[in-house]
């Protein structure tokens, strides 16, 4: 049982790398530019897909709470494969609807249902070897993840520097159906850790499942509203990047090694993060990453050419530290029942409010110019984390407090004859 809880780890590692190896990300836009797609029809497919990880995010991550992250697993990595399979053939602006809802779909078994596999795994194998520990798996799986969409990226710079823009394109979309391929393959050799499941009915396990997040622990809730913030502020980013960079004349064949640099920084400092948090302490590290958020969007604004295109490099570093950091201190304090659909509520509220929160930006670049709406994300950013991240620090000071008092009082209560 050690044994195959060992693999489990690293073979959702290798899930999660596997996914992440979207060759087609950093050209997405020019591939449906050129099917005939106009960019008001592109946005439209973004939020179809959007829309789909809204409605099915929540009830996948109850189907790995109640029957388990295995079949959640490999559902996924089937619906992926064939995700792929219609993106090949994609021709039309329905079929790239169809793309995205089936994409939607595969990503919401596969989101909350991993990081419980992993927790699962590692608590397992800590209850029947107590001298084991795998430190910072978190940071590993963003880290994995980060360098996997790195790679994909320079690949895809490699094969447009290689071939000419239609045959470039074909050599991807191949690529891509060939690499769902050993998500299936791994997710069907996992086995289901031991683990606790949730014993009410639904509606019972719906209320177990609020108090967790509301009237539990206020870490965990301020964990899950930080977590919420920072991936929403994240994805707002991500979208200013290509146009960004095209504004700032960066070659279309930069875009690939560009972004790769990006998912290196972003896995560097998920690797580092929980090294970093023991010398800093948690509190210090998330302010920083908050503050660093905002001069991120400034230095966009105020600078141009490369400076500006350097500012943004620290976005990454932000979303590796706190990306560890919170879904850390939330999934170490949940119950192991109801972990998968905690995650998935969290990832759920970041596609919501982006479903609000992108089109307006969208509007924003369109009749403002980018200055104005970069300078519109620090504003929006500064009340946004900071609200959430000061409270959080508050409820880990408590919490801190709390632990020393009780630890005071048992050594008094021990010393006393």
């Amino acid at each position: 049982m050690e044994r195959a809880l060992i693999h489990n780890i690293l073979k959702i590692y290798g899930i999660g790398a596997c996914h992440a190896l979207q060759l087609i990300i950093p050209v997405f836009v020019p591939l449906l530019l050129g099917k005939g797609l106009s960019m008001a029809e592109i946005l439209q497919t973004q939020a179809a897909f959007a829309l789909t990880v809204a409605v099915f995010e929540v009830p996948s991550g109850y189907l790995a709470d109640v029957y388990g992250r295995k079949v959640s697993l490999c559902l996924s990595a089937v619906l992926m494969l064939l995700s792929y399979a219609c993106l090949y053939s994609a021709e039309t602006f329905i079929d790239f609807i169809v793309f995205e809802i089936v994409m939607g779909i595969a990503l919401s078994l596969s989101s909350g249902s991993d990081m419980a596999m992993l927790f699962d795994s590692q608590l397992a194998l800590q209850k029947l070897n107590k001298k084991f520990n795998l430190p910072a798996s978190v940071g590993k799986l963003v880290a994995m993840t980060s360098i996997a969409e790195g790679v994909a990226a320079v690949s895809a710079s490699v094969v447009f520097l290689s071939f000419d823009v239609a045959p470039a394109f074909e050599v991807l979309l191949g690529l891509q159906l060939l690499l769902g391929v050993p998500p299936l393959l791994l997710s069907l050799t996992l086995i289901e850790p031991p683990r606790s499941v949730g014993s009410g009915d639904h509606s019972d396990n719906a209320r177990a499942i609020a108090t967790t997040l509301v009237c539990g622990d206020r870490i965990v809730l301020w964990s899950a509203i930080s977590t919420v913030s920072f991936g929403l502020i994240a994805l707002l980013a991500f979208w200013t990047f290509q146009r960004y960079w095209e504004l700032q004349s960066v070659p279309l064949e930069y875009f690939g090694f560009l972004w790769a640099l990006h998912c290196l920084i972003r896995g560097i400092s998920a690797h580092w993060a929980s090294a970093l948090e023991q010398v800093t302490g948690a509190a210090q590290l998330m302010l920083a990453t908050a503050a660093f958020t905002v001069v991120a969007f400034l230095g966009m604004a105020g600078l141009s050419g490369w400076a500006g295109v350097a500012c943004a490099l620290l976005f990454p570093v932000c979303r590796g530290l706190n990306s560890v950091l919170l879904y850390d201190a939330l999934n170490r304090r949940v119950d192991g029942a109801f972990r998968a659909t905690i995650n998935s509520v969290l990832n759920l509220l970041i596609r919501a409010a982006f479903i609000v929160a992108g089109p307006m930006l969208g509007f924003a670049v369109d009749q403002f110019g980018m200055r104005a709406s970069l300078l519109g994300l620090a504003a929006l950013s500064i009340p946004l984390l900071g609200a959430s991240v000061l409270a959080l620090c508050y409820a880990l000071a408590k919490s801190t407090i709390s632990s020393e008092t009780r630890t005071a009082m048992e050594e008094t209560t021990a010393l006393d004859p």
